[in-house]
């Protein structure tokens, strides 16, 4: 090993600068053996929740900043810092994203614009920081109504020409600013060339429908100017209700005849909008199902896994689907029973779907909790019968496209269920546990195509030489609590008795002397597949 390089890789911030210290040490070859690389990068100056100091002087007044800091501060001094950001802190960061604690409702069009100049050259500044940043994130804060339509305000008064993705923009805020502004004069639209996804949010919770329903012409306008740019995806970001199913057949209706592409994350309550008495399927949500990218299901009682069969044939083009299952469904099932061996019995012959689709890459599993009265031992040890068998049967349902699952609240998970894992999900490469405290020490050794694991918290266990990227996050109290995430006084070892293994590689994200996450890799190459884990933020 050549120190001297050695110590260049300790002394640069750049990953592209180590990987290339890296290459000339090895003709042409990356080292994996031979050189270590260990970084610590900080939280990004890239996601704020903004206010303006004054709004009696509104040209004259600046904005101040909430993020990281007890009291808020002008952004001359955010924008002073962002020069001594690490090269590092500046690569992870992928978005930059405000919330917005101004409201503008009462405000005149002058001030509106002078405000969003602002906030537009704020932005600018930040992605001129941060070169990776190609995704624009931007909401109101919770205290502000939200027919509110200054979001509208600050695109079209920013550079997006980098931008790839915006999100999440209400249709009632595009409508309300287009009925005083011409689309021919739109920034949005003019300026875009290289947006791949613009997020519409649908919902009508907490909106005016009659305000959406009276502007057909704004909407389709609007939409004749994403299809100008033949790579842009509209996102529309809906819920089961009648109004905003409307609204999206009105979008899918006019999209298919302009052939704009058109995809949906269903925030879903599976009511008889979308499914009949029979758990079938209605016409006017099949338009919705072959459109549909992502969404949710509630397993309260246990006709509600008719439902989920249903998507499983139907939802062609799922890709990713959040599943929660009440734990009272389990006992429910169980009930019905006289004996372990018939729940059994049944849970083999019905737990079992026509599975169609063939697109579902991720599935997130939430389990609720449940208070079991009954302390009898006999009876406790039944009940985790049944949990497993519930488990492992559920686990069969799942089609063998699937690639990434993420448990959350799934306290103990025994090995016949990593078994079932490895048998059924040959392709399955990355895991999440998220208050998972108990999993047996060899759970991973079956699962030889495996490559990531995320770990909330901590858990002892054994990784095999093929995962490729460890991670142990520390994002809420919650998550991890009883565990220390004080990066001072953790060292690397700590997570090798963890592991059984070490790595030569590890990059630890902190939040001042708190470790958020650290991540091990096999191979540094691997570091923006690790970043695109964690931006996951489960």
């Amino acid at each position: 090993m050549n120190n001297n390089i050695q110590d260049q890789i300790d002394s640069v911030t750049s990953f592209p600068d180590i990987l290339y210290l890296l290459t000339q040490s090895s003709s042409g070859y990356l080292v994996n053996g031979n050189y270590k690389v260990n970084k610590i990068f900080s939280f990004g100056l890239n996601q704020f929740e903004l206010k303006l100091n004054n709004t009696c002087d509104i040209k004259n007044n600046k904005l101040t900043c909430f993020y990281g800091r007890a009291h808020r501060v002008s952004i001359d001094h955010i924008i002073r810092d962002l020069p001594d950001e690490t090269k590092m802190n500046a690569r992870y960061s992928s978005y930059i994203g405000f919330i917005i604690n101004d409201d503008t409702r009462r405000w005149n069009e002058g001030d509106k614009f002078v405000l969003a100049e602002k906030y537009a050259s704020f932005a600018s500044s930040l992605f001129d920081a941060f070169p990776n940043g190609k995704r624009f994130e931007v909401a109101l804060t919770h205290t502000i109504k939200r027919d509110n339509n200054f979001l509208v305000y600050i695109l079209e008064k920013m550079d997006l020409n980098k931008i790839e993705e915006i999100a999440l923009i209400h249709l009632y805020d595009i409508i309300e600013y287009f009925k005083q502004h011409q689309f021919s004069e739109s920034n949005i639209i003019k300026k875009t060339p290289n947006l791949k996804k613009f997020t519409l949010d649908i919902q009508t919770s907490d909106r005016r429908y009659e305000v959406l329903d009276e502007n057909d012409n704004i909407l389709k306008q609007f939409l004749n100017c994403l299809r100008s740019n033949k790579n842009v995806t509209l996102e529309l970001c809906a819920e089961d209700n009648n109004d905003s199913l409307n609204i999206a057949f009105k979008i899918l209706e006019y999209a298919d005849q302009i052939h704009l592409n058109v995809s949906i994350f269903l925030k879903a309550e599976w009511n008889e909008n979308m499914i009949t008495s029979d758990y079938s399927f209605t016409n006017e949500s099949l338009r919705i199902l072959t459109r549909l990218v992502t969404t949710d299901i509630f397993i309260n009682e246990v006709d509600d896994l008719k439902i989920l069969s249903q998507l499983f044939i139907y939802g062609e083009n799922v890709k990713c689907i959040i599943i929660h299952i009440d734990k009272a469904v389990i006992i429910e099932i169980w009930n019905q029973f006289d004996t372990i061996e018939e729940y059994i019995e049944y849970a083999s012959k019905n737990f079992y779907f026509k599975n169609t689709i063939s697109k579902l890459d991720k599935v997130i599993l939430f389990l609720g909790s449940y208070n079991y009265s009954d302390n009898r031992s006999e009876r406790i040890f039944e009940l985790e019968v049944v949990y497993n068998t519930f488990l492992d049967t559920f686990i069969s349902i799942l089609p063998n496209t699937v690639h990434s699952i993420f448990f959350n609240n799934f306290i103990s998970l025994p090995q016949s269920f990593f078994d079932k894992l490895s048998s059924h999900l040959k392709f399955l490469r990355t895991l999440s546990f998220l208050k998972t405290s108990n999993i047996p020490f060899n759970a991973f050794m079956k699962l030889s195509n495996l490559r990531s694991i995320i770990i909330h918290g901590e858990i002892k266990t054994v990784i095999p030489d093929w995962i490729k990227i460890v991670m142990f996050c520390y994002f809420e109290n919650e998550y991890y609590e009883g565990f220390s995430n004080t990066s001072s006084e953790i060292t690397n070892n700590h997570y090798f008795e963890l592991m059984n293994r070490s790595f030569g590689h590890s990059l630890r994200y902190l939040n001042q002397d708190d470790i958020y996450f650290i991540g091990f890799l096999e191979n540094i190459s691997l570091w923006k597949e690790m970043f695109l884990l964690a931006d996951e933020r489960f």
